[in-house]
């Protein structure tokens, strides 16, 4: 696609390869990769006006660059996001992006405010059947009660399984695999030495299965602590 729409010199098109190959890079770990790719889809969609894209692009980008570390850029790319797909017809984007959002506040410690966009995504995933927006959502949910101090352990596993149990359904191994790495760091840092090796182990195999190297190296790490 990135190739076709280059050649035939057609922005639109070029903006969408570009977040499509971004969002496969960001899924898979390659974050250099990722970022450059969804960098040039933001300088596109820039240069050319290309609207439609614009806020996906953003988004995508805003969610690799939480993903490696940079959260001066991740959080107001991600509520950019936010704030222009709400009034827009991408509903179900706008899901997806509230539940990053509510992430990446999680790693600036700004945990009441990752709590409530998270559920804002779940309460309105729920009303829309939006099932896979949801399974993210309890994800993220689960993310922000297992980084409370104290931890809300009860709260987070009941969140994380429920996660596990619909993305286990829909199919969406990549979720399922992390909602397993998010029970063992839970179960580790609770004290659940044989039930974190457990989940540990289950996600291990997965993202190996998966080529997903970037959390393979987290979760090796956390078993090895």
């Amino acid at each position: 696609m990135v190739r076709h729409a280059t050649a035939s010199k057609r922005p639109y098109s070029l903006v969408r390869a570009y977040v499509c190959l971004g969002m496969l890079c960001t899924r898979k770990g390659d974050l250099d990769q990722s970022i450059s790719l969804l960098e040039q889809a933001l300088d596109v969609s820039r240069t050319w006006s290309v609207i439609d894209w614009a806020a996906d692009a953003k988004a995508h980008l805003g969610h690799a660059y939480q993903l490696a570390g940079r959260l001066d850029q991740a959080l107001p790319l991600l509520e950019q996001a936010v704030v222009e797909t709400e009034t827009t017809g991408n509903q179900v984007g706008h899901l997806w992006y509230l539940a990053w959002l509510s992430e990446g506040y999680v790693e600036a410690g700004r945990l009441a405010q990752a709590r409530e966009r998270a559920q804002l995504a779940f309460d309105v995933s729920r009303k829309m059947k939006a099932r896979g927006a949801e399974a993210q959502a309890l994800y993220s949910l689960a993310a922000s009660a297992s980084r409370q101090d104290p931890v809300n352990a009860e709260m987070a596993d009941g969140q994380y399984r429920q996660a596990l149990a619909l993305a286990t359904e829909l199919g969406m191994r990549p979720l399922v695999a992390h909602c397993h790495l998010g029970l063992g760091k839970l179960y580790h840092r609770t004290g659940k030495r044989e039930q974190a090796q457990e989940h540990l182990t289950t996600a291990t195999t997965m993202y190996r299965e998966m080529g997903m190297t970037f959390w393979l190296a987290k979760a090796e790490a956390e078993i090895k602590d």
